[in-house]
């Protein structure tokens, strides 16, 4: 009796063992899973920006190279060839054009970083646009970068 009792007990512990390891495991993959996640998105955004005509060298300058934490955004920039209220319309080198709204939460800023005021926004201004789309394809701005001219 003891000696089953024993026995039962040692498989009760080998499980339970078993069900950590596999949760840790899990819990692993599903880590490595996000990182990739991310980098794939940040892919995403500096490629947006090379077909918009801006260099390697103005992308890392923006701060828009791959790096953790930028889940979920989606970069447009362009010119600035419309201003109708909190929304712009921005036209790119290939005439692709699309509608950005901004807001009292967006940062806007100077592609060095430094603060920007809503009355830089003019028409003909290169911006960079970074937010998500809605269903629409309007991307809802969480920041606004200036940039000094035309990529180039």
């Amino acid at each position: 009796m003891q000696l089953r009792s024993g026995l039962l007990s040692t498989q009760v512990l080998l499980g339970g063992i078993f069900v950590v390891l596999t949760l840790i495991m899990c819990i692993g993959i599903f880590i490595m899973g996000m990182h990739v996640g991310m980098a794939r998105s940040q892919m995403h955004v500096g490629r947006n920006l090379q077909q918009a005509g801006f260099s390697k060298e103005q992308i890392r300058g923006m701060g828009m190279e791959a790096r953790p934490g930028r889940r979920g955004r989606h970069g447009f920039g362009g010119e600035i060839t419309q201003i109708n209220g909190n929304t712009l319309t921005l036209t790119r080198r290939d005439g692709t054009v699309t509608t950005v709204v901004y807001s009292s939460k967006t940062n806007i800023r100077s592609r060095r970083g430094d603060d920007v005021t809503l009355a830089n926004l003019n028409i003909g201004t290169h911006i960079v646009s970074v937010g998500k789309p809605d269903a629409d394809g309007v991307i809802q701005a969480r920041e606004i970068f200036v940039l000094p001219g035309p990529p180039g």
